[in-house]
């Protein structure tokens, strides 16, 4: 009204009237307006001013029908569907879709996802975020189907037989989503666990996926190490080296940028290099001990991602570190690299998953709580999505406690049970049985002998004399 446009007109007669030619603005009008005020006076002079009144609007837009929460299965988790938004100045808003955050729970298979949206007017005015938590849960059992019966005669002079297993076929209805693994920069990134994670006495198996970022054949950079005696990377030329005692191997580190799963073996006479599951390397003997060696100079805390002293600071993603305490065969390596494990496997010391996620110092030990913590590292950003192919089933037989049921099996009939466990810890079994068959003939020593007459004459013998 005039009242909020005059700002003291005055007249010595007197002013008879004031005038507006706009009073009402509309969502039209947003920005400056002329508005013209007249003023007449008692006599019927009459006065015209020019003004500027700028319409605002501040009214935020509201989101219409944001989803709600819910509940979903792995396997049945809904597309994002976009709220719409209503506003003072109708058709001038538009909705924004913010993204989704991940948080994993309890596995990889149980999470929440959250998702929000906004809108936004012609204004500049941003709505209330409007957000759907959905919290996702895995009740479902995989599914696994032993790879069926299977019948063979003993082994020559033995009431048993090697028989050799195919592995169960299996599935599940959630993928290996969420999965996470840790990217180390190559400059100074590092993770440090306590001394003698790797027995230090014996027997042991130690695999690890990596997958290696701008290769360089030239520079020296380590997955893991142990000591001296025990470290796994390549040297420069792009050979791979194991330890001060194996430090070339003939291998050339994977120049492909790819992942790769490395494994490491010690016998009691002999020791292994596997990569991809694939024998690759032979040393001829067992390479020293992984300790701090007899005069104790050398630090032998477990090391991820540099060598043992700090330095040749590995440049990729890392996930998947297993210890063994005993020397895996190539079918248990190949078969354990594909899978994870429950970390209550026979003969696992040490088992660091990489599941820790955005925020955190610590890369896990399942096992023994022999955990490695993160130096020097962005912990906010370098906790990535593990592309690493392996599945999110273990499988494990009831014969053998292993991967793998290939084994000696008595004659008769043994019924092996598999059981396949999914990240939720939902199971399922599958049974096979495994016939020995002794198909062999006895083999029949016998000796000539002499007997006598008795006083009746007669005279009897038994097996034991021939």
């Amino acid at each position: 009204d005039t009242a909020m446009i005059d700002n003291g007109s005055n007249d010595a007669c007197g002013i008879a009237s004031q005038v507006l030619d706009i009073t009402t603005f509309d969502c039209s009008n947003i920005g400056e307006n002329t508005v013209t005020l007249t003023i007449k006076d008692n006599n019927g002079n009459v006065s015209e001013k020019e003004v500027v009144v700028t319409v605002q609007d501040i009214i935020i837009p509201l989101l219409v029908g944001v989803p709600a929460n819910m509940d979903a299965s792995c396997d049945a988790v809904p597309d994002v569907i976009n709220p719409t938004a209503s506003d003072n100045c109708a058709g001038n808003s538009e909705v924004h879709y913010l993204g989704e955050v991940r948080t994993n729970g309890a596995s990889n298979n149980d999470y929440t996802l959250t998702r929000t949206w906004d809108a936004t007017d012609v204004s500049g005015n941003h709505s209330l975020v409007g957000t759907q938590v959905i919290t996702v849960e895995d009740t479902t059992n995989p599914t696994i189907i032993a790879s069926g019966n299977i019948s063979s005669n003993n082994d020559l002079n033995q009431c048993a037989a090697n028989v050799i297993v195919s592995a169960p076929s299996f599935s599940d209805n959630c993928t290996n989503g969420g999965s996470t693994t840790f990217a180390f920069d190559g400059n100074d990134d590092f993770a440090q666990g306590p001394e003698g994670v790797v027995p230090v006495t014996g027997e042991y198996t130690v695999s690890v996926w990596a997958k290696q970022d701008n290769h360089n054949p030239n520079e020296l950079r380590d997955i893991f190490a142990q000591g001296r005696n025990l470290y796994l990377g390549q040297s420069p030329g792009g050979i791979i080296r194991v330890g001060d005692a194996w430090g070339n191997t003939g291998v050339t580190y994977p120049a492909d940028n790819q992942w790769h799963h490395f494994a490491v073996v010690r016998s009691l006479d002999n020791t292994y290099l596997y990569i991809d599951g694939a024998l690759v390397a032979t040393r001829g003997y067992a390479i020293p001990s992984p300790d701090q060696n007899a005069n104790g100079e050398y630090p032998y805390e477990f090391m991820i991602g540099s060598q043992w002293g700090g330095g040749e600071y590995f440049n990729g993603n890392i996930d998947e570190i297993q210890v063994w305490n005993y020397a895996q065969s190539q079918s248990l390596i190949a078969c354990n690299m594909n899978q994870r494990l429950l970390g209550t496997e026979v003969g696992l010391v040490a088992y660091y998953d990489f599941e820790d996620n955005l925020g955190s110092s610590i890369i896990t030990d399942k096992v023994n709580g022999k955990n490695a913590i993160l130096s020097n590292a962005a912990i906010n950003v370098d906790w990535l999505n593990s592309e690493q192919p392996m599945s999110n089933v273990n499988i494990v037989n009831d014969y053998n406690g292993t991967c793998d049921a290939s084994d000696m099996y008595p004659v008769g009939a043994t019924v092996v049970t598999w059981t396949a466990t999914d990240p939720s810890g939902n199971r399922a079994t599958s049974t096979q049985e495994i016939t020995v068959i002794d198909n062999q003939a006895p083999t029949t020593i016998t000796q000539n002998i002499t007997i006598q007459l008795d006083a009746n004459g007669d005279a009897s013998i038994d097996t034991a004399m021939i």
